[in-house]
């Protein structure tokens, strides 16, 4: 089930996202000329992932109809860094967001509302939890066979939001249609896909 977004402010935001992770891909003088396009750097993909994750918020609709404001991360990578940062430079008096990073996901369900996973920590993890109301997100490439939601993948040199929306439907989230246009589906969440 998919929802339409009526809000033009926020469907613009989105685009100017979109069009970040697509565009922003450099293009080294070294490497013009070898018949290829090179992987953004580390930073890049960092600053890109937690774009996504930030908008994120905006894309999904949460039951009772309320909006997020808790993001919390589990690990430390440079997403969860760039994460940090940007939400604590775009806070507003008005518009007030919170993030933590957590010791463990005991306190979960009274604590967050999108969770990003480092891949690191998703190793130890047998299973991720899919809790009412709280939207989960990795980059790494088991993350939707565990149970994950959103895996930022990297794929034709791209970072794509990858969607297992069995996962969203049992934690009664719904994903923005805007949102499913630019992502990819695997009709099996254990197909891979990637590139890096």
């Amino acid at each position: 089930m998919t929802y339409h977004h009526h809000s033009k402010p926020r469907w613009r935001r989105f685009l100017r996202l979109a069009l970040f992770a697509i565009g922003l891909m450099p293009f080294p003088a070294d490497t013009q000329d070898m018949g290829h396009t090179p992987p953004p750097s580390v930073a890049s993909k960092a600053r890109i992932k937690a774009l996504y994750i930030y908008y994120f918020a905006n894309f999904v609709r949460w039951p009772e109809q309320r909006h997020p404001n808790r993001f919390c991360t589990y690990g430390s990578d440079p997403v969860t860094a760039t994460l940090h940062q940007l939400v604590e430079r775009k806070n507003q008096p008005n518009k007030q967001f919170n993030i933590q990073t957590l010791d463990d996901l005991n306190s979960l369900s009274t604590q967050c509302d999108i969770l990003y996973l480092t891949a690191e920590r998703l190793a130890y993890l047998p299973v991720v939890p899919q809790i009412r109301g709280i939207l989960t997100v990795s980059d790494s490439d088991v993350f939707l066979q565990k149970g994950g939601m959103i895996e930022l993948r990297t794929y034709q040199h791209r970072i794509k939001p990858a969607i297992a929306l069995e996962h969203v439907n049992r934690s009664e989230l719904t994903i923005s249609a805007h949102l499913l246009r630019i992502a990819l589906l695997p009709a099996n969440v254990k197909t891979g896909g990637r590139d890096e």
